[in-house]
């Protein structure tokens, strides 16, 4: 294989791979879609990204066009620390590429009197 060939062929495995990547986060943001039960310790806003905090993990809020849902900002803006909410949420925690489960809804759960 020539030197251009090689070039060719690694600069299109890189692209296969941005693509890949690409494509691959708004599908992991709706795939596995589970209810969980959750107490926010903690949220903010970082990097663009509305991020929810538990003892157990942390959630972000995002739009997703799988999902149909695009009022992510309403939604974080409801969200308050201490209370405790059952949540949609969908996807996988990927630590190296800082990705995060998506909570898609949240409804609070009433404190018995």
């Amino acid at each position: 294989m020539h030197e251009d060939e090689s070039s060719a062929v690694i600069g299109l495995i890189f692209i296969v791979l941005i693509l890949i990547l690409s494509i691959w986060k708004p599908i992991n943001k709706v795939s596995d879609l589970r209810e969980e039960t959750i107490v926010v310790t903690d949220k903010m806003v970082k990097n663009d990204v509305y991020l929810i905090y538990t003892k157990e993990a942390t959630y972000e809020i995002t739009d997703s066009w799988l999902y149909g849902r695009f009022d992510s900002s309403d939604l974080y803006g409801k969200i308050e620390v201490g209370k405790t909410y059952k949540v949609t949420v969908g996807g996988k925690r990927v630590h190296f590429l800082s990705v995060y489960p998506c909570i898609h809804k949240i409804e609070e759960i009433s404190e018995a009197a």
